[in-house]
């Protein structure tokens, strides 16, 4: 886990891994909710990375997984790779909802400024027209 979170102090490292009874995934998502500032720490950043050991790289993890006798570290190991994936989908979904987010205010702005928004008759919230309902007519509304 050091070297996926090259700056976290060990310590600090340990010290999540205790507080969730040496269970890796809970720890690995608190990493990482932790670099991506969404958890406040009191403590810094590391001024050097830790060095990477080849081993553990994603690339060649399946392979120390396969070779491992001791069957705790292979179950360390696989649930090593098991936390990868899971952030690794979380941060997928993340970066998916922003990139709507995005596309929907520049939806907005390019609306703006092709004067083709206008106000709902339900909410009479301003809203570009290709994000509103098309109603025909052909019908009485009541």
């Amino acid at each position: 886990m050091a070297q996926d979170f090259p700056k976290f102090p060990i310590r600090q490292i340990q010290g999540i891994l205790e507080k969730n009874k040496y269970c890796l995934l809970p720890t690995y998502l608190d990493l990482e909710e932790i670099a991506q500032d969404r958890q406040p720490v009191d403590w810094a950043m590391k001024k050097g990375a830790t060095k990477r050991i080849p081993e553990y790289a994603e690339e060649n993890l399946d392979v120390t997984i396969a070779v491992e006798e001791d069957p705790r570290t292979k179950s360390a190991l696989e649930e090593l790779r098991a936390s990868r994936v899971v952030v690794s989908e979380r941060r997928a979904e993340r970066e998916a909802a922003e990139k709507r987010e995005q596309d929907e205010k520049d939806n907005v702005y390019a609306a703006v400024a092709d004067g083709t928004i206008t106000e709902c008759g339900c909410c009479y919230d301003e809203l570009p027209m290709n994000r509103m309902v098309h109603c025909d007519g052909s019908t009485l509304h009541v």
